[in-house]
């Protein structure tokens, strides 16, 4: 994936940013952080298992405060709800095809999972591209070089089940790459454009992708995510960078979020 090499000038204002609208699924203001998964190393055996993960052996593999460590230093994760976790089942694309990609990138699920459980990480702002002495409009988009992440982690009744799925989202991104229109939680969305990307070392099976989103003339930008495969589950990821939803720059996908999250799902 290429890195962003700074913060692009721009003529909209800081305002925008301001009443910049987000996806619901995506769009939660970062609470405290949480510390769970003590019980992880005890629900390894079963990961990979014949059985489905529970909702609380998916809970106790999530991320927690305690994982972000290394480059991960810094961020910030917290539990999504059940609430938040629905809002991504509601995704409807106007074309059936597309439904996974829009579903990946609305924060759910891919299929009909049998238990979910998720979080929402928030790196830190990086304003390490840009010149102290700058304007006040440059200055207001490093405040918003903040990128977040829904992760996902959901069980399929068998690992047939997982598979099909994850081999759904490949077919979509095939289908669909010229751009498609969703919904999710009542909210519409049009993609422009979707790409394949090299998926980080993760699973046994993973898809990469980059949507180009619009929803308004001053919200517009890539979204990235990734789903991969361990056993019967699927770990999703879906990252978006608020100033990048202005500059339409691109940035960097956490990958060590990815390999984290392997590591610990076994």
């Amino acid at each position: 994936m290429n890195r962003p090499t700074g913060i692009r000038r721009t003529h909209r204002t800081a305002t925008t940013l301001a009443t910049l609208s987000l996806p619901l699924a995506l769009l939660t203001a970062c609470g405290s952080s949480g510390d769970s998964g003590s019980d992880s190393a005890a629900v390894k055996e079963t990961a990979v298992g014949a059985k489905p993960l529970t909702a609380a052996q998916l809970d106790a593999v999530s991320l927690a405060k305690s994982d972000l460590t290394g480059d991960l230093k810094g961020y910030i994760v917290r539990a999504q709800s059940k609430a938040e976790l629905a809002d991504g089942a509601k995704t409807v694309a106007e074309d059936d095809a597309c439904t996974s990609v829009g579903r990946v990138l609305g924060g759910g699920a891919l299929d009909e999972p049998a238990d979910l459980a998720g979080r929402r990480v928030t790196a830190k702002a990086d304003r390490s591209a840009v010149d102290p002495d700058a304007d006040a409009e440059e200055l207001a988009l490093a405040a918003f070089n903040v990128t977040t992440t829904s992760v996902a982690l959901a069980a399929y009744d068998t690992q047939a089940a997982a598979e099909a799925a994850l081999a759904s989202l490949g077919d979509a991104v095939d289908a669909c790459g010229g751009g498609f229109a969703f919904t999710v939680a009542g909210e519409q969305w049009t993609v422009n454009q979707v790409t394949t990307d090299t998926a980080p070392e993760a699973g046994q099976d993973a898809v990469a992708l980059t949507a180009v989103t619009k929803q308004s003339a001053d919200s517009a930008g890539p979204v990235k995510a990734v789903v991969f495969r361990q056993g019967s589950t699927l770990a999703h990821f879906v990252s978006f960078n608020a100033a990048s939803m202005v500059t339409q720059d691109d940035f960097a996908f956490p990958t060590a979020l990815v390999t984290t999250q392997a590591t610990k799902l076994g």
